[in-house]
């Protein structure tokens, strides 16, 4: 389980550094981008499980059992995340390790 918590960080790390040039929806919100295009941009996991915003905004709605994680720094996560969010900065390894096990566990940043 902790390889695949740290593979999640890795891609979100490597999403953040692909910045927003990924597709959008009509909403205008960047779509989960797909394993291939990940494979080929040389991501570690590019198979792992992507969900886009709107996905996640409707299981915190619908109040399906989740860990939402901000892996933004402390002073940015200070003036807004999402609600009920945990605060785990990108480089702070060791934090994962307390995680739950028993829940769908989404990594973003602002």
């Amino acid at each position: 389980m902790k390889g695949r918590v740290l593979g999640s960080l890795l891609i979100i790390l490597g999403l953040l550094s692909a910045g927003c040039a990924r597709p959008t929806t009509t909403t205008g919100i960047p779509t989960a981008p797909s394993p291939q295009a990940l494979a080929e941009q040389g991501f570690l996991y590019p198979n792992l499980p992507r969900i886009t915003c709107e996905e996640l905004k409707q299981k915190m709605d619908q109040g399906e059992p989740l860990v939402v994680v901000a892996v933004d720094e402390k002073d940015l996560f200070d003036r807004g995340h999402l609600p009920g969010a945990l605060n785990i900065p990108s480089y702070n390894h060791s934090q994962l390790q307390a995680l739950p096990k028993d829940r769908l566990i989404v990594f973003y940043c602002t």
